[in-house]
């Protein structure tokens, strides 16, 4: 998904358009300030200097970032869909009849309160920041999960939806991060990376939670996902900053590359007036609105349903329900990384905005 040029990549800032679409100005000053950023044709144009085989990703500092963050929605996934391998051998152990459809979706309750509040929480104290206390709150209560599901099902909706809480941050704070980050003309490929690690991180949590349940014990899902969260965030608060000028390890000509194409993204000091009329009424907005919607709705019931249906409307045997119900992540897979490069290289030719 690609980061619309009218609208503002800090979702807490606010401009007005001019008829040029690169350039943002800001009410609240005595003067309105023109940030000039560089639309995705002239940003190809440009070079960081660094000079390095494509295989050596590690040599620019952006790629660091979009590893982490590609491993960040990893652990996103393996913490959320713990208790979705888990239920139906948990409830066995522990002689429960609970209903797995409320135990499971409590989360998202969570996670709607939490996710329009997130960007401003972002802007407010970086969005690394958010996005470490997000995750570390999401991994610790996945491990205490078991302890929660010995005292019953009210204890286990409790702290789903207090994980979807913590983790309704995250994805606000990923598409901040990324405003900062990356290029105009790598923007979409980079964000479609990062996503990319939903569906593998989708994939792990179905594979590896299924061989720990059927060779260790359900309990050990929840250590096991809820500790890989907790290392996750210890080498995420080392080694990424909100943005290349904050960030240490990052080389002059990079910094200078990413800064030139982005513009100002900080945009200005005090008080800064919300539209919130504008907002809801823009046309971006609702486009990436209605997006989202239709790709949740899709990922959701083919993560709750499908499994479901094959099993008991199909009645597959075990093995070829979990055959088929990895079939649309992996295409997802291809489909994305074609569309991320595809997308990147349409707006460098003028033929997409």
């Amino acid at each position: 998904m690609g980061v619309p040029h009218d609208i503002c990549p800090v979702f807490s800032e606010y401009f007005s358009m001019g008829h040029d679409s690169n350039r943002c100005r800001f009410p609240g000053r005595e003067h309105h300030t023109e940030l000039d950023a560089m639309d995705p044709a002239q940003s190809s144009k440009l070079s960081d200097g660094i000079e390095a085989p494509w295989w050596k990703l590690w040599a620019k500092r952006r790629n660091i970032v979009m590893l982490m963050a590609f491993f960040c929605m990893q652990v996103v996934y393996l913490t959320r869909l713990s208790l979705n391998v888990t239920v139906d051998a948990m409830k066995a152990d522990l002689g429960q009849s609970w209903d797995n459809e409320q135990l499971v979706s409590s989360f998202f309750y969570g996670m709607l309160v939490t996710q329009i509040p997130g960007g401003f929480l972002g802007s407010k104290f970086g969005c690394t920041n958010v996005i470490t206390v997000g995750i570390a709150g999401t991994s610790v209560l996945t491990i205490f999960t078991p302890l929660a599901a010995y005292g019953g099902a009210g204890w286990i909706i409790a702290v789903r939806v207090l994980q979807g809480m913590f983790q309704g941050v995250v994805f606000p704070c990923l598409l901040d991060l990324w405003a900062r980050w990356a290029p105009p003309s790598e923007r979409t490929n980079r964000v479609m990376v990062t996503f990319v690690g939903i569906i593998v991180g989708t994939l792990k949590a179905m594979f590896i939670g299924e061989l720990l349940v059927e060779s260790v014990s359900w309990e050990s899902v929840f250590y096991i996902f809820g500790g890989a969260g907790c290392l996750w965030c210890a080498a995420w608060f080392k080694m990424i900053r909100k943005s290349p000028d904050e960030d240490r390890s990052i080389t002059d000509g990079e910094k200078e590359f990413i800064m030139q194409t982005l513009g100002n993204v900080e945009g200005q000091s005090g008080d800064v007036k919300h539209p919130c009329k504008g907002i809801f009424t823009s046309t971006a907005v609702l486009a990436c609105a209605i997006a989202s919607f239709c790709q949740n709705w899709g990922l959701v019931n083919t993560l709750n349903m499908f499994p479901t249906f094959l099993k008991d409307t199909l009645h597959y045997d075990l093995s070829t329900t979990g055959f088929l119900t990895t079939l649309p992540y992996v295409s997802a897979i291809k489909g994305l990384t074609i569309a991320g490069p595809l997308a990147d290289r349409l707006q460098v030719k003028g033929l997409q905005t």
